[in-house]
């Protein structure tokens, strides 16, 4: 009895598969979108007021005009940036009033004293955690194609 053989030509799969391995070895190119989805994440904490666990608590300002919080100016808000690198994605801001804004903490300013509250926007959310890893699936699937 005569039989069929099918022969499988591996060679555009092996080199896939390198493609594949150096994207994973090199995970740099997947940095700047990256840091474009975080950046995109930390607007959404602005436009939603909320922190990793909770709604913010209304500043002072916002309650008296009616504004959003964090948001009188729009320079805190525009210095957001991504800004990633060879070895990471990035996303900051050089806003020297950032910190006390994110972590919250004591005032002892020329101008204010008491305490800030926490408004922590500086955080990564679950559905942007979610979304990096479809960015990463995205350029797995590019470089196998």
């Amino acid at each position: 009895m005569s039989g069929t053989r099918v022969e499988f030509d591996d060679r555009a799969l092996k080199e896939a598969m390198r493609t594949v391995l150096s994207l994973l070895g090199d995970p740099s190119k997947m940095y700047p979108d990256f840091s474009v989805a975080m950046q995109g994440d930390v607007f959404d904490h602005f436009r939603n007021e909320t922190g990793p666990t909770e709604k913010w608590e209304k500043s002072r300002r916002a309650k008296l005009s009616g504004g959003s919080t964090l948001r009188d100016t729009g320079r805190l808000i525009n210095s957001i940036l991504s800004k990633p690198n060879k070895s990471e994605a990035v996303v900051e801001t050089d806003t020297r009033y950032a910190s006390i804004h994110n972590f919250g903490g004591a005032i002892s300013g020329s101008k204010q004293k008491g305490t800030m509250p926490k408004r922590e926007f500086m955080f990564l959310s679950d559905a942007v955690k979610k979304d990096m890893t479809s960015i990463a699936g995205d350029h797995i699937t590019k470089a196998w194609s």
